[in-house]
């Protein structure tokens, strides 16, 4: 893996931690791949549990803790996206 790749993945894995906890308290949080219609109706072909997929990307990545700064700044993201008022590509930089 590129060093650049690592960088990107290991500066995503405090928003991807948050976004599990957060999302954990209204259920059972899941990654999944979805093949959509135009309509906007589709079929779940693939689901996974999202906690163990982050925390074992982040162990692959020997990626520190999640700190309380961390936390913040997900949270400020969360916020923003969820408002519509994030601007940029959406990645994380």
């Amino acid at each position: 893996m590129s060093d650049d790749a690592r960088g990107r993945l290991l500066r995503l894995i405090p928003y991807l931690r948050y976004g599990v906890q957060k999302t954990a308290e209204m259920g059972k949080v899941e990654l999944g791949f979805l093949a959509t219609k135009p309509d906007g109706s589709g079929t779940v072909m693939m689901r996974l549990a999202a906690d163990k997929f982050v925390e074992d990307l982040a162990a692959a990545l020997d990626a520190p803790p999640q700190t309380e700064e961390d936390d913040a700044m997900a949270a400020a993201a969360m916020f923003l996206d969820h408002h519509g008022i994030r601007g940029g590509s959406g990645e994380v930089h």
